[in-house]
């Protein structure tokens, strides 16, 4: 069995000019799926790292492309969406347990997929880390990513918000509450 700790970056509806509406079916469309395969031993055997192309919300919103530094030009040349999530799925493999920080990335996921048309993941193998790691310090509401690195004095090596340093910073998170 091996633990997936994923985490994704999302593009959202922003009103450049009059007359832009939302796609009250798609929140957050997915732009980058971030991942580390851990084996039981929680030891690092596989990285995963794709920017999507988004469909729904083309241009970038500029608060995501400020916190994410993805632009609308790494976006347009990034892979169609069915493509990654088949990508991934395959990456993930049979039997394996998805983890994230926080519920959000899993829903994002759920819906990405059935917007358009495709399974999602099974649910029954997933773990909360932010909620395991709340238990874990006694901690009365959800403290953020980087709340929890700094608390458990991880080294901070690459930038916060994107899905794959999110997702590694996460799975260090995962070893340090489990050994």
């Amino acid at each position: 069995m091996n633990y997936i700790v994923f985490d994704l970056e999302f593009n959202m509806f922003f009103k450049f000019k009059e007359g832009d509406l939302a796609n009250p079916e798609m929140k957050n469309e997915i732009i980058q799926i971030g991942a580390v395969k851990l084996n039981e031993a929680l030891e690092t055997i596989g990285r995963f790292d794709l920017i999507i192309k988004p469909v729904v919300y083309r241009r970038m919103n500029p608060y995501v492309k400020r916190k994410t530094n993805i632009n609308t030009s790494m976006v347009v040349q990034g892979t169609p969406f069915g493509k990654a999530i088949e990508s991934f799925y395959s990456w993930v493999g049979e039997g394996s347990v998805l983890c994230s920080w926080g519920h959000d990335d899993i829903l994002a996921l759920r819906d990405n997929c059935l917007f358009f048309g495709f399974n999602a993941l099974s649910f029954d193998k997933f773990l909360n880390i932010q909620q395991i790691y709340m238990k874990y310090g006694d901690l009365p509401k959800q403290p953020s990513l980087e709340s929890a690195v700094e608390g458990l004095e991880i080294e901070v090596s690459t930038p916060f918000h994107d899905a794959l340093s999110d997702a590694s910073y996460t799975a260090e998170i995962f070893r340090k509450i489990f050994n």
